[in-house]
């Protein structure tokens, strides 16, 4: 049987952050959510062709329950993932902070630095 994460009666919807030099790991990521049964709200198949991206972001973070930040040193670096990370923060979204690599040095971004950190092993698998 399958676990259902709901918020009353609707499964939690969650927006994942990530940079496009991280994609392979952030659809593994997208799908171990879903199987926890979860709604991933990705870029890449919620934005239709010539859809103005950036609103529609915008769009997908404000009906989101959630917001995952995938945290890799490309997304500390990524403008796009700091300018999400911030509008999300801003609407005081839940910020779950999921670790690609062992947080090393100061790659974190400030929004994320205090929060309990998921890290990630592969095979795929959620730790701390």
């Amino acid at each position: 049987m399958k676990t259902q994460i709901t918020s009353g009666s609707r499964p939690i919807s969650t927006f994942l952050s990530y940079s496009r030099e991280d994609t392979a790991k952030a659809e593994a990521v997208s799908q171990a959510l879903k199987e926890k049964g979860l709604r991933v709200l990705l870029d890449s198949s919620h934005i239709l062709f010539a859809e103005k991206w950036r609103a529609r972001i915008d769009s997908l973070i404000e009906s989101s329950d959630a917001f995952v930040f995938l945290a890799s040193p490309a997304s500390s670096q990524s403008a796009e993932c700091q300018r999400e990370l911030e509008y999300a923060a801003d609407l005081k979204k839940k910020i779950v902070p999921i670790a690609l690599q062992k947080p090393t040095g100061s790659w974190l971004p400030a929004a994320v630095r205090d929060l309990h950190l998921i890290e990630l092993s592969y095979p795929l698998k959620f730790g701390h």
